[in-house]
C-alpha cells in the first residue's frame, strides 16, 4: 500500500531540486506511506498530562539543543507543544548516549493527538533541530490496543553509538569553525551574509546517502536543498540570528530575521534577503515552474502547477501556518539599524543630585543595547550600572536619546539598579540558549 507525491519538472531550467525532499512514514507492519499523512486518523484520548505542561527547558552548554523557539511558539496547543517536548526528550536521550539507536525511543501521542497532527508536529521538530544530523527524514509509527507512538529513524550510519559520538565530535568541530569565523563580525547582517557565502564557497550540490541531514554539507560538502537550509538555519541559530526552513513542493530554504525583519535567504541558489515578491520573480524569470501529480490510494490522480519558492499549504497546513511573512525590501548598508524620519529633538531629566542633558538624534538602539554595538552582554548592564552610579555622586554628562532608551528596560524614564539586572538577567537567559523577550526578565 503507498500513497506517493511524483513530481515533474517542467522547464529546462528547473535544475538541482527533483530530489532535494525527502520524507516518509514506515508502520511496523511493514507498510509503507509517503508523507504527508493527511488522511490517516487516529482516534485520540482528550485527557493531557499535567507534567508534560510545562516547556521543556534546555541550555546549549550541557545538550547541544538548537533552535530559536520560534517554531515551538507557533505551535497551536499546548497538546501539540507536549509533543513537541516529548520528541525534544527522546532525541535528546539519543544524542546524549553512546548506546546503540536504529530509532529514537518510541513517544505517545494518541493520548492528546490525533495522527494527523501528530506527524505535522514530528515534521516541524524534524526542520527545527538539524543539530540531529543522525536523524533521518523518516518516522515509525506504532499502535496497539492501548496507544499510538511515532519514533524518528536513525540514519543507519549513526546507529552505533560510538561511530555516531565520533561523527558529532567532527560535526562539532566543524560548527565551531563556521561559528568563530562569523563572530569575528559585529551585525547580524555580516554574520548572516559570512555564512551564507561560506556555504555556498565550500559546499557542492550532489545528492547522496545523507543529503536530507546537515552532516552532508558540514562533513561531507556536498548536498541538496535540504542539507543547505538545514546547515544555514543551524549556524545562523548558533551566532544569534532566528531562522526557518521554508518547504514547498519541490525546494526547502531559509528565512532570517534582522531588526525584527524576516527575509529569504536561499542558500543552494545564491539568493540572499529576498522579500517574497522578489523570489516568486526571480522564478518567473529563470522558468522554475514545476507540475506536480499527486497519486492517492485509491489510484485518482490530480494536478497542479507551482514555482519552486511556493511554498506548500498542501503538504503539511500546520507549517504553512507558522512560516512568517518576507515582505520588507532589504536596504543595503542599513545593518540592522532602523532609520526614523524623526526630527532630532532635546529634552532634559532631572534627577535629586544631578541634570543630564539627552540629545536625540535620527536613529534608535535596540533595547537593552546602550552600547549600540548589537549585543546585549554584561557591558551593557555595566554601563547602565555606571551612569546610575555617576547620577547618585552627582556628576553630570550628556546622554542622548537613544542610550536613555535602550538603557531604560523597565520604562520608567530613569538609568538605574535596575535596568542593569534586568538586563544581566535578559543576557544569562540568552547566554544559558533561553528564548526569552523583555516581558520574562522585567
Amino acid at each position: 500500500m503507498s500513497i506517493s507525491i511524483r513530481v515533474k519538472a517542467v522547464s529546462a531550467a528547473a535544475v538541482l531540486l527533483t530530489s532535494c525532499l525527502s520524507s516518509s512514514v514506515v508502520y511496523a507492519n511493514d507498510y509503507t506511506i509517503d508523507l504527508p499523512l493527511l488522511e490517516h486518523k487516529f482516534s485520540v484520548a482528550e485527557s493531557v498530562s499535567p507534567e508534560h505542561m510545562q516547556k521543556l527547558i534546555l541550555t546549549s552548554s550541557n545538550t547541544g539543543v538548537s533552535g530559536s523557539g520560534y517554531i515551538y511558539d507557533m505551535l497551536n496547543t499546548d497538546e501539540e507543544r507536549i509533543f513537541y517536548n516529548r520528541l525534544l526528550e527522546s532525541c535528546i536521550e539519543v544524542n546524549e548516549s553512546d548506546g546503540d539507536y536504529e530509532t529514537t525511543p518510541y513517544v505517545t501521542y494518541s493520548d492528546i493527538l490525533d495522527g494527523t497532527t501528530a506527524v505535522e508536529v514530528a515534521w516541524l521538530f524534524h526542520y527545527d533541530h538539524p543539530e540531529f544530523f543522525w536523524m533521518d527524514s523518516h518516522y515509525w509509527m506504532y499502535s496497539n490496543f492501548t496507544s499510538n507512538s511515532l519514533a524518528f529513524e536513525v540514519y543507519e550510519c549513526y546507529q552505533d553509538g560510538g561511530e555516531r559520538n565520533a561523527a558529532k565530535e567532527q560535526f562539532d568541530a566543524v560548527c565551531d569553525e563556521y561559528i568563530s569565523g562569523a563572530v569575528n563580525y559585529d551585525t547580524e547582517y555580516e554574520r548572516a551574509k559570512y555564512l551564507f557565502e561560506q556555504l555556498r564557497q565550500d559546499v557542492v550540490y550532489q545528492s547522496g546517502d545523507l543529503d536530507q541531514s546537515a552532516a552532508s554539507a558540514l562533513l561531507d560538502k556536498a548536498t541538496v536543498c535540504a542539507g543547505y537550509s538545514k546547515s544555514y538555519e543551524l549556524l545562523c541559530e548558533a551566532v544569534g540570528i532566528d531562522s526557518v526552513i521554508y518547504v514547498g513542493e519541490v525546494h526547502g530554504w531559509n528565512a532570517i530575521k534582522l531588526d525584527n525583519k524576516w527575509y529569504i535567504v536561499d542558500v543552494t541558489n545564491g539568493n540572499f534577503l529576498f522579500t517574497e515578491e522578489e523570489m516568486h520573480n526571480y522564478d518567473v524569470e529563470h522558468g522554475l515552474e514545476y507540475e506536480i501529480t499527486v497519486t492517492s490510494s485509491d489510484g485518482t490522480t490530480s494536478t497542479f502547477e507551482c514555482y519552486m519558492h511556493d511554498v506548500s499549504d498542501r503538504l503539511f497546513p500546520m507549517y504553512y501556518d507558522s512560516l512568517p511573512e518576507c515582505n520588507t525590501v532589504y536596504v543595503p548598508g542599513a545593518g540592522e539599524v532602523s532609520a526614523t524620519t524623526t526630527a532630532p529633538v532635546t529634552t532634559t531629566t532631572t534627577t535629586t543630585t544631578s541634570t543630564t542633558t539627552i540629545t536625540k538624534p535620527s536613529e534608535e538602539y535596540k533595547t537593552g543595547d546602550i552600547n549600540n554595538d548589537y549585543v546585549i552582554d554584561l557591558a551593557d548592564s555595566a554601563k547602565v550600572l555606571n551612569i546610575y552610579s555617576m547620577n547618585a555622586s552627582g556628576i553630570s554628562f550628556d546622554l542622548t536619546y537613544e542610550e536613555l532608551n535602550a538603557g531604560d528596560v523597565d520604562g520608567n524614564l530613569m538609568l538605574n539598579i535596575n535596568d542593569a539586572c534586568i538586563i544581566l538577567k535578559y543576557y544569562a537567559y540568552k547566554a544559558a540558549g533561553i528564548n526569552a523577550d523583555w516581558s520574562d526578565v522585567i
